[in-house]
């Protein structure tokens, strides 16, 4: 029991303090039960002021006791504390939680009522609890086949409730398992551990379809081939087991250890056997020989040098129009630092020759704030479109 792992540091800022205190003083007696001497209160008070950190041990010298500290015993702490993290709680807002709480997608039926029931027990419904919980099962399953199959049954409890949900559940997994079969699921003969089946993936195979729905499931016999080698790698041979339209192929595959993975249909095999059509002629594609030489950006500045001269201003005018119930946005003006104040101003001087801007002395419903950015050798200027970009 000595070598048993003390509970982790109790962590006052919780998003949910409440549910972490319930549980951490829980673990927290189990340890101390199992480990420490019953009569010794006070290395048992010493252990739980070390768990809750520097803030707990600040939090308990605020608190009130009647006794001395050499005669408090673990059970007046836990008291101190347990007034500290369980305040009075909102009965309306746990019951709005408890209403709010629906099953997740993924989330398994004996989570979800588990959560609920949890979620119960803060809501002060006493003798109304169990047919409340059955409520909220019914209208919170994510299967609404099974909500149906509820709503019919006369005089439902909650028992009744749960054994319904729970058999419609592990029924629909085992369909699942039946329709979905993994690599555990196919037959291996001659091969006494699935580690040795090794399988160049260059060799061939040839495939009778057997059926192809919305996945496929090939159920395969794995016999080995006698060739007197020494090699560990024993060379295998694959055959299919099913037949559709007599069609034979001939594709690549891929032999993976991981059983848990599902079988899968490469780009080219589908192609093949005609199950997708890809129309070539509609794709545009570049086709071109290797480089005769290394790519350089002399080359590129040199071969397309009109792209590289100019402001890249664009010919002629182009019209903007501006969403109605856009309310303008003034910004007031940005304070420049004195050290930048004459590389700006020359820059924008620069930008207003080149016709990139044009000073405006008239008021305007839009004014963006003005953005500086010091580059090792120049300045760069633009404006925070973070209002007009909404």
């Amino acid at each position: 029991m000595e070598k048993l792992r003390a509970p982790e540091r109790f962590n006052l800022d919780a998003h949910d303090l409440v549910d972490a205190w319930k549980k951490w003083k829980e673990e927290l007696n189990l340890y101390i039960d199992l480990v420490m001497d019953s009569e010794d209160e006070q290395a048992k008070v010493k252990l739980f002021l070390y768990l809750v950190g520097t803030r707990g041990r600040e939090i308990y010298l605020t608190m009130a006791f009647d006794q001395e500290p050499q005669n408090r015993t673990l059970g007046m702490v836990l008291q101190a504390f347990d007034g500290y993290c369980n305040p009075k709680r909102n009965e309306t807002v746990e019951r709005y939680r408890f209403n709010m709480r629906n099953q997740n997608r993924e989330e398994t039926f004996d989570k979800y009522v588990t959560e609920l029931k949890i979620l119960a027990t803060t809501c002060n419904y006493g003798a109304l609890q169990d047919s409340l919980i059955r409520d909220k099962i019914i209208c919170g399953i994510q299967d609404s086949h099974v909500r149906e199959r509820l709503l019919r049954v006369i005089d439902l409890d909650l028992p009744k409730c749960l054994q319904i949900s729970r058999a419609a559940e592990l029924s629909k997994e085992r369909i699942k398992t039946l329709e979905n079969p993994t690599f555990s699921d196919l037959e291996m003969h001659g091969v006494k551990h699935k580690e040795i089946l090794i399988i160049n993936s260059k060799s061939n195979i040839h495939i009778k379809l057997n059926y192809l729905m919305h996945k496929l499931h090939l159920l395969v016999n794995i016999a080995e081939e006698n060739t007197n080698s020494t090699r560990q790698n024993v060379p295998l041979l694959v055959r299919s087991v099913g037949n559709v339209n007599n069609d034979k192929f001939k594709a690549e595959f891929v032999v993976v250890k991981d059983g848990t993975l599902t079988p899968w249909l490469g780009s080219k095999a589908v192609q093949a056997m005609n199950l997708v059509t890809v129309n070539y002629e509609n794709i545009k594609a570049v086709r071109q020989g290797a480089l005769t030489k290394p790519l350089s950006k002399e080359i590129v500045m040199k071969e397309y040098a009109d792209i590289f001269e100019g402001t890249g201003k664009l010919e002629g005018k182009y019209h903007l129009e501006l969403d109605n119930t856009a309310n303008p946005v003034v910004h007031p003006p940005r304070k420049v630092p004195v050290a930048i104040k004459e590389k700006l101003h020359s820059e924008l001087e620069r930008l207003t020759k080149l016709e990139i801007i044009k000073p405006v002395s008239t008021p305007t419903p839009w004014v963006s704030s003005l953005v500086t950015v010091v580059k090792p050798d120049k300045l760069r200027i633009c404006i925070d479109p973070k209002h007009l970009n909404q």
